[in-house]
């Protein structure tokens, strides 16, 4: 039998959501305010992760109890410009994380990566995961606290990236679980 490290199940205190003017960015913060979660819009107008100081604009709005949803990037990436642009993006993002205190765990298959069961998924952490084309940017794994990989069987070497990305949140939500 397993029981949940909290007693009864908790919305987050807050969700910002970095890209709420997108497509995507809209309809999850639509989607979690229809659910009366407390939501922080942000996007390009509020805080310009291009910008020299995006990412301590970023990190001054963000409360350790924070929910970040980012979902902000330049798409479709059509040229060498806009894909810098991403990687900028990505890194003020990351470094805001940081500053708010919490600790980035990228999800590449990159040079020092632990296996998803064994990274540091324990406390308020930021899970990061790239392109699926081309991973992380370099300058999002120079920023990273832990690097961390899916282990698979067989021939497959990657995952699509929402799926990815779902299999670490859900490792990351097991570990609130425990054997009861």
């Amino acid at each position: 039998m397993l029981t949940h490290g909290n007693a009864a199940p908790a919305p987050p205190v807050r969700v910002v959501v970095m890209g709420a003017r997108g497509f995507v960015g809209n309809a999850i913060a639509a989607c979690l305010e229809r659910g009366r979660a407390p939501v922080l819009r942000l996007s390009r107008l509020e805080v310009d992760l291009l910008a020299p100081n995006g990412a301590d604009r970023l990190a001054a709005r963000l409360r350790r109890d924070d929910v970040l949803v980012a979902v902000s990037a330049l798409a479709p990436c059509r040229n060498a410009a806009m894909l810098r642009d991403n990687m900028i993006i990505a890194a003020a993002m990351a470094k805001a994380a940081t500053a708010a205190g919490l600790r980035v765990v990228v999800v590449e298959l990159a040079t020092g990566a632990v296996p998803l069961h064994e990274a540091p998924l324990d406390g308020d952490v930021c899970l990061a995961v790239g392109n699926e084309d081309h991973g992380c940017t370099a300058s999002l794994l120079a920023v990273a606290d832990a690097i961390t990989y899916i282990p698979q069987s067989g021939r497959v070497g990657s995952l699509n990236v929402a799926v990815a990305a779902a299999v670490a949140m859900a490792e990351a939500r097991r570990r609130g679980w425990a054997p009861g």
